[in-house]
């Protein structure tokens, strides 16, 4: 079963004829069969791989019948920490394709493993998760509070540790969005002084969002000679990791440099070709269409900016229940009660007009 999945991940990423995972049904349905113990930690680690492999690749829709079909193998095994981690892939790709109801689901459940194995790092990672997928839907102020409890949680822990890093990471993210800078700066110089080598082995992307965090810091703090030494860190970083993500956070890194500079028709041509390929990865389009609104507001133009507002807010309400109809049937969706979100794109709407 490994060196099956092995070779559907070797199909599924070929550059030249990249195949579906409907090719691999046959396939997805053995895997939903009891295994021997042996058997089944080996499948799994190899349908994970190619999970994270797919996501990296802008194809986490492909990947989440895998996902999918793994969990069920590991809930054969009765291997909770193979059911922990199963759970956690389900619910990254499912924040990635904006589900995130489903994704809070698994994240959980992986959350409940965790505890009940009192396992102290992989609740944080969850928390971390959980974070996240408040983030892709806009909701930064629940995101802070989950990535507190992963500061809270290692307090007694010395020495690096990877979650750590990224809730500061995480923090520095959202804070920026909830305009307390001077605390986000913080935290992005905590996460820099916590990133080890083995740390960005680990995730070079999440390296790279560090990078571009501290880039909008920066500028948004008039730091524009420290912005610049992170520029080039992140197009660094992105030439050599060569994925969807990291040219998206590369040009609304450099966008955004390129705004602070004066440099506005750059800096919005930057910004619409990231616009283009962000529209084919929806957990990136939110920010991206930020992005695009504060620089075509910046440049004088908030007519155009608030067809962009138009977009975001279309994105988070309407493309956000498309994608779940893509992983569940549904008839419909009771209207839910007025968030933090909608108050600050009527705020933003009010402005532009």
């Amino acid at each position: 079963m490994a060196a099956t999945l092995e070779e559907a991940e070797a199909r599924l990423l070929d550059r030249a004829q990249p195949q579906s995972y409907r090719v691999f049904e046959a396939l997805l349905q053995r895997m939903q069969a009891p295994l021997p113990a042996g058997d089944a930690q080996a499948a799994s680690n190899a349908a994970l791989h190619l999970c994270q492999h797919l996501y990296a690749n802008a194809r986490s829709f492909d990947a989440l019948p895998f996902g999918r079909a793994n969990l069920r193998l590991a809930e054969h095994s009765n291997d909770p920490a193979l059911i922990r981690r199963s759970h956690t892939a389900c619910g990254l790709l499912l924040s990635d394709t904006a589900d995130i109801a489903g994704a809070i689901e698994h994240h959980c459940e992986a959350l409940r493993l965790a505890a009940a194995a009192g396992e102290t790092v992989e609740m944080s990672r969850t928390w971390n998760n959980l974070g996240s997928a408040f983030c892709i839907f806009g909701n930064f102020t629940l995101a802070v509070a989950c990535f507190r409890r992963v500061l809270a949680l290692l307090h007694s822990h010395s020495g690096p540790v990877y979650s750590r890093y990224s809730a500061f990471t995480n923090l520095a993210h959202c804070l920026y969005h909830l305009d307390e800078l001077q605390e986000g700066f913080h935290f992005g110089m905590q996460a820099l002084t916590e990133l080890t080598p083995a740390f960005y082995h680990q995730d070079p992307h999440g390296a790279l969002l560090l990078h571009r965090n501290c880039v909008k810091l920066c500028i948004s703090m008039s730091r524009l000679a420290d912005a610049k030494v992170h520029v080039d860190e992140v197009i660094r970083m992105s030439a050599f990791a060569a994925t969807p993500r990291a040219a998206i956070a590369a040009a609304t890194t450099q966008a955004a440099y390129d705004m602070a500079c004066g440099n506005h028709d750059l800096g919005l041509t930057r910004l619409d070709q990231a616009l283009v390929m962000a529209r084919a990865l929806p957990a990136t389009l939110r920010d991206t269409l930020v992005a695009v609104i504060r620089a075509e507001e910046k440049a004088g133009f908030p007519a155009h900016a608030l067809v962009r507002l138009q977009e975001l807010s279309e994105h988070i309400y309407l493309t956000a229940i498309g994608q779940i109809r893509r992983h569940i049937e549904i008839a419909e969706l009771m209207p839910s009660p007025a968030s933090s979100t909608d108050q600050s794109i009527q705020q933003a709407r009010v402005r532009l007009i």
